[in-house]
């Protein structure tokens, strides 16, 4: 069979309903091996995706493929403008898991309600175990026992009335003679149906575990939008305003205080943000913050996590729009922590000038050559003894100082250094960023060289050196070859 007939065979297999194997074993029955199967078997796959890459798009199929892409860049340049909100992150963060800790101690504070299941553990010289769970009625049932309200209560105050019930049945419970001892713990716990609304990225109605905080709804939902308020956060209880968060606390100080056990039907509302401010420049956390009402740019510049360590800290700009057109406030130091902000402004913090106020520098045949502070070498003679001294072959008559005139204009200041140094003119006061250089004599010499060719080992040019002689150049060049005169 030749491959067409192969691939001619595949076809028709397939289109009566025989599976791969099948085919696989009913071609190699005809004598084919395995390696022209697998070779017919890629050819057909390329072919397939080269066909279905070449067929053209109609117009339903363009319109899906723009209306996807429109979506895509929308999403993407949402994500873009929110991205410099100060804490929009931890929210739009995959990696971190805000997902509600089930594994721990019950809190004593924990309000019971309808799904949970108590562990009701009774030890002593007489031991029991029970576990009961809340009715819809509010109720829990423990045998022999009328039904016990407890929805609506704390696992301490459940334990009171529990203990107080079951002390009919076990004398002496609960007493220092009665040697009988109670322990009440939650066991599985209910959902509970939380509402969040306002400039939050989803919006809805959302099942938790009744241990969930307030941070675990809002994790669930995405957090705040980039026009959400991260400072304002309210969270009613039975229809009245029960508590605010704020978000900062948490991002800044690791404070939780108001991050509360969430009840069913709770409401989450995120408000507007009140004032925002930018800042750019040298600060470790160029972004977006939200200001609460008596907070100002010292506020500000923590919250960045203060200046970068080339921040110029002597003044910052503040831009900020007015009703006609845009002003620059210069804010000087001391004003730093009481100036106060306004909605929109954007602070500029700049950066130290790339120079040096003392710095000098020594080039050429010195032993260090390199960069030195100008108030320990003021002078020339003390900036070549804080070299460690001059080379033997520094050049003796002659050295410059390049140096920057009043309007930067480059000039130099040439010198005799063999009469600087033995005292027969005076000593040179430096200027900062003045470069003294010092040549050797062997960088003022002309490079000379000699050239050996013919036969020997490696032909080329060679440095020239005093009383060189013949011998020496077949030296360096590694000898005569075998057919050499």
């Amino acid at each position: 069979m030749s491959d067409s007939q192969i691939m001619e065979y595949y076809q028709k297999a397939q289109e009566s309903g025989m599976n791969d194997s099948e085919i696989q074993a009913a071609v190699m029955a005809k004598g084919i091996s395995q390696d022209v199967i697998d070779r017919l078997k890629n050819k057909a796959s390329e072919k397939r995706k080269n066909s279905k890459a070449d067929v053209p798009l109609n117009d339903n199929d363009r319109k899906v493929v723009e209306d996807d892409e429109l979506s895509a860049k929308k999403v993407q340049t949402k994500k873009d403008s929110a991205s410099r909100v100060y804490g929009v992150g931890i929210f739009r963060n995959n990696k971190i898991s805000f997902e509600p800790n089930l594994k721990i101690a019950t809190p004593r504070n924990y309000v019971l309600g309808t799904g949970d299941e108590l562990n009701i553990d009774i030890t002593g010289y007489a031991s029991a175990h029970y576990a009961a769970k809340v009715s819809t009625e509010g109720n829990i049932k423990i045998e022999n026992l009328n039904p016990i309200f407890v929805s609506g209560l704390t696992i301490e105050q459940a334990k009171d009335r529990i203990v107080s019930r079951l002390k009919t049945l076990f004398a002496g419970l609960e007493s220092q003679k009665g040697g009988l001892a109670v322990d009440v713990t939650l066991g599985n716990i209910r959902s509970i149906k939380v509402m969040i609304i306002g400039e939050v990225l989803q919006p809805g109605t959302y099942t938790l575990p009744s241990l969930a905080s307030a941070f675990n709804a809002l994790y669930a939902a995405g957090g705040p939008t980039d026009k959400g308020s991260f400072r304002g956060i309210e969270i009613y209880r039975a229809g009245k305003p029960y508590k605010k968060l704020d978000i900062y606390d948490f991002l800044l100080k690791g404070d939780q205080r108001n991050n509360v056990i969430l009840q069913d039907q709770d409401v989450i509302r995120i408000p507007f943000y009140k004032k925002q401010v930018s800042i750019l420049g040298e600060v470790k956390a160029p972004l977006i913050f939200e200001l609460e009402e008596g907070e100002n740019l010292g506020n500000v510049i923590f919250f960045a996590g203060g200046y970068n360590g080339d921040a110029f800290t002597k003044n910052v700009n503040v831009e900020r729009i007015t009703e006609t057109e845009k002003e620059i406030i210069t804010v000087f130091e001391k004003q730093i922590p009481t100036f106060e902000l306004k909605q929109g402004d954007v602070i500029k913090v700049g950066k130290v000038l790339d120079r040096f106020k003392n710095l000098v520098y020594v080039e050429g045949a010195i032993n260090r050559p390199g960069e030195y502070a100008l108030d320990q070498a003021k002078t020339v003679k003390g900036l070549i003894e804080l070299a460690d001294g001059l080379k033997k072959d520094a050049f003796m008559n002659r050295a410059i100082i390049k140096r920057h005139a009043a309007d930067y204009a480059p000039t130099v200041v040439p010198f005799d250094l063999d009469k600087l140094l033995s005292g027969q003119i005076a000593d040179i006061t430096l200027n900062k960023t003045d470069t003294l250089l010092i040549k050797g004599i062997n960088q003022l010499r002309e490079n000379l060289t000699i050239t050996i060719s013919g036969e020997v080992v490696n032909v080329g040019k060679y440095p020239y050196a005093q009383n060189m002689t013949i011998s020496d150049a077949l030296l360096l060049g590694g000898g005569l070859k075998e057919g050499a005169s």
